[in-house]
């Protein structure tokens, strides 16, 4: 009987862990094909994966938030600020010492008018990391992987 039980806790952990194996797969390919539909500009695509990953992952391991900060940098590349300002205020409490995302929220109020804000997020941003140029020429927006740039529009 003891061998038994003991077969059968073992297989059950070994599934357990042939799952998790599985998901975490699964999100790598949906992350690189929200990606790569990102940086074809197909936002809306993107931030549906980014979604479902989103949906699936339970926020288990911290570096699971970086589905949020990438699904927050879509719907302000789609000017869905709104939801990327949701997304973002989801994403600070729990790295806030990150300048870029303190940029990010910064750009996200800039998109809705909110210039109180704004500076709030600039001047926190500016402390953290020190004054930078990086936005004169035009928006630079930082994901925890790369470095996602475009002209600045005029709002």
């Amino acid at each position: 009987m003891p061998k038994a039980f003991s077969l059968i806790c073992f297989l059950l952990c070994l599934s357990f862990l042939t799952d998790a194996q599985d998901q975490a797969e699964r999100w790598s390919k949906w992350e690189a094909e929200a990606d790569t539909l990102a940086d074809h500009q197909d936002f809306a695509g993107a931030t549906s994966l980014y979604t479902k990953i989103i949906r699936e992952c339970k926020f288990t391991d911290k570096s699971d938030y970086r589905y949020i900060y990438k699904r927050a940098v879509s719907y302000y590349s789609a000017n869905n600020f709104d939801s990327a300002l949701v997304d973002m205020n989801r994403f600070i409490p729990f790295f806030p010492e990150s300048p870029q995302a303190r940029i990010l929220r910064a750009l996200i109020y800039r998109g809705k008018g909110d210039s109180e804000n704004q500076l709030i997020d600039l001047q926190k941003a500016i402390e953290l990391r020190g004054p930078t140029t990086e936005l004169v020429d035009g928006e630079v927006l930082y994901s925890p992987t790369k470095v996602i740039s475009r002209p600045l529009r005029k709002i």
